[in-house]
């Protein structure tokens, strides 16, 4: 959880894949991060996307290191998910559904 600069209103940061193919971190952001891979199939399921060290290291490096991840910001109070399509990835409002 975040303070917005100028919204006076707490945020969370999310961090999100926006390319087709899933989520995934480099070598080099498992260790900035202090995960340890456990194989080559590792996927992006077993990750915090709100893991503030992830959220540092994107913020503080060149884009080009991580230009698939985004991190998306939402109000703090919002209950929501992570939806992806081929691995393409967006943060949504939770809600009922029926059917």
């Amino acid at each position: 959880m975040y303070l917005a600069e100028n919204l006076e209103e707490y945020v969370m940061k999310i961090v999100i894949n926006k390319a087709f193919g899933g989520f995934g971190l480099t070598d080099e952001m498992m260790k900035y991060v202090g995960y340890k891979k456990r194989n080559k199939w590792d996927s992006g399921y077993d990750y915090d996307r709100t893991d503030p060290k992830l959220i540092e290291y994107l913020e503080n490096t060149p884009k080009e290191k991580h230009r698939e991840l985004k991190i998306v910001e939402i109000p703090d109070d919002v209950d929501w998910d992570i939806e992806e399509y081929d691995g393409k990835e967006w943060v949504s409002e939770n809600h009922r559904t029926w059917s």
